[in-house]
């Protein structure tokens, strides 16, 4: 489904300030994997969704997409079979538009801007049933501008944008950073009960230990630019924190703020 081989990010390349974010990658995800990606600050999670993204400039290496090669894409047409989230619930919307304004772009995602979904009636219940499932009430606020929305019910809303149209691959970039504790969770399931009705490849950041093992089926764990462990089957299925922690003292991982999020 996703096939990422040698990728390499170079940033400031020849300067002083060179920086190698991305160290010669390789990933397979097959079709309906949902990965757990954590590290430290600074790992490479964040490069590594660019570059599937099509957000930064690749040095090196291939990124295949179902097939196909999207190595050199544009990001906007990579946006049309990639959904993404972001930590900052005021990205991934237009605050001047509605809710049902918001829900029409996305249902567009690959076709040519029209508003007219929004004067067809059937579009307008497939909108109200989409919003409907997130159950926040906000089927009943489709006129309402989105910049009045608290940060968790904008998140919920560009969830559901990002797969009103399902997508090949979503990515989720510690979406629920931002988010108290109650309100994270409730995405969070939204999130794993979406991906698993729709069967969509998902790749998560977190920096939650306790996510990171709870939600899909896989864990990468990344340092320095590099994948340096990927558990799975039945290793990932009986971890525990504690275990994970054990693994990144192994690897030389000791960063505070993983250890903290638990």
């Amino acid at each position: 489904m996703l096939d990422i081989k040698n990728l390499k990010v170079v940033f400031n390349q020849g300067t002083i300030n060179e920086k190698v974010a991305l160290n010669n990658v390789s990933l397979h995800l097959n079709d309906g994997d949902f990965i757990t990606i954590i590290g430290s600050n600074g790992a490479g999670k964040s490069t590594l969704f660019q570059s599937v993204a099509g957000a930064v400039e690749i040095t090196s290496g291939t990124i295949m997409l179902d097939g196909v090669d999207i190595t050199n894409q544009k990001e906007y047409v990579r946006s049309r079979s990639i959904g993404r989230l972001f930590q900052d619930p005021l990205k991934g919307t237009a605050p001047s538009m509605t809710i049902e304004e918001n829900l029409a772009l996305a249902f567009q995602r690959g076709k040519h801007f029209s508003l007219k979904p929004m004067r067809n009636k059937k579009h307008r219940q497939i909108f109200r049933d989409a919003l409907k499932s997130l159950d926040l009430g906000l089927e009943e606020r489709m006129q309402t501008k989105v910049g009045t929305l608290s940060g968790g019910q904008r998140q919920a809303l560009t969830l559901m944008m990002a797969t009103l149209v399902t997508p090949k691959l979503l990515l989720l970039d510690e979406h629920t950073a931002a988010l108290d504790p109650a309100t994270a969770l409730k995405v969070l399931n939204l999130s794993t009960k979406i991906v698993e009705e729709n069967h969509i490849t998902t790749m998560m950041i977190t920096h939650n230990m306790e996510d990171a093992i709870k939600y899909g089926n896989r864990i990468i764990i990344m340092n320095q630019g590099e994948i340096i462990d990927d558990i799975s089957g039945e290793a990932k299925q009986k971890m525990t924190v504690e275990q994970l922690i054990e693994r990144f003292h192994e690897m030389g991982e000791t960063n505070d703020r993983m250890m903290l999020s638990q």
